[in-house]
């Protein structure tokens, strides 16, 4: 837990002690721009499944770190036998994770700098890849009206000159993303998620059918990603 912490400490990030307990949105919501990422404790015995199955989407994004760990220091701690082969062998699985990088860190009496190092390593990272980010909240627009009001005609006249997202004051243009809902195969609203939490500064349409049954759905994206909620109603008459 101390490395753990010395870690998002440095990173100024959110962390977390359970790493069975990390789902998607977590994942989401630490990449967001502007958050300091997720740093999660385990133990060589919670096993990797959950980090291997979050690797399939986000492996790019997840950094391993053993500590404490060399094989000389796992044989002093326990005694020849079952349960030090059983530690071995989960070790080569952590070893073996497919991720971003691992990192052994090893002597304990550098843990303070090696955890300064590796946020210095992921903050220049960071700062070369990517611009300063966006800040500002974005705006979610969906649809509670029925089936056939006209929602993906106006989604196709969507403009980003005539919603003011082009340069004007130094400002940097929002992006304009609007997600069909008959083209998106598998489940939509977590995909609206994935898509806003990418960019939160964005204008995101929701072009599909939002009865009231997803509209709770809908309020946690946009407080997950910071937007503004905008309903259109079709024309009453």
């Amino acid at each position: 837990l101390y490395a753990s912490d010395k870690v998002s400490t440095c990173l100024s990030s959110r962390r977390a002690d359970d790493i069975n307990s990390i789902a998607e949105n977590d994942m989401l919501s630490s990449m967001m721009q502007g958050t300091g990422g997720l740093v999660c404790s385990a133990v060589v015995e919670d096993g990797t499944k959950v980090v291997r199955g979050l690797n399939k989407k986000y492996g790019k994004n997840i950094y391993v770190i053993i500590v404490g760990c060399s094989d000389d220091a796992v044989e002093k701690s326990l005694k020849p036998g079952n349960e030090l082969k059983k530690r071995i062998g989960m070790l080569k699985g952590w070893r073996k994770v497919q991720c971003n990088s691992i990192f052994e860190w090893s002597d304990l009496s550098k843990l303070d700098e090696n955890a300064k190092s590796f946020a210095d390593t992921l903050k220049a990272s960071s700062l070369s890849s990517a611009s300063d980010p966006d800040m500002r909240p974005g705006l979610l627009v969906f649809f509670p009206g029925i089936p056939g009001c006209g929602k993906s005609s106006l989604c196709h006249d969507v403009d980003a000159n005539i919603l003011g997202s082009s340069p004007s004051g130094g400002l940097t243009p929002r992006p304009v993303h609007i997600c069909v809902g008959d083209k998106v195969e598998g489940k939509y609203w977590p995909l609206v998620r994935r898509e806003r939490m990418s960019v939160p500064s964005s204008i995101f349409f929701a072009d599909k059918n939002a009865p009231p049954t997803v509209w709770s759905t809908i309020a946690d994206i946009a407080a997950a990603s910071r937007a503004a909620v905008l309903p259109v109603f079709p024309d009453a008459s």
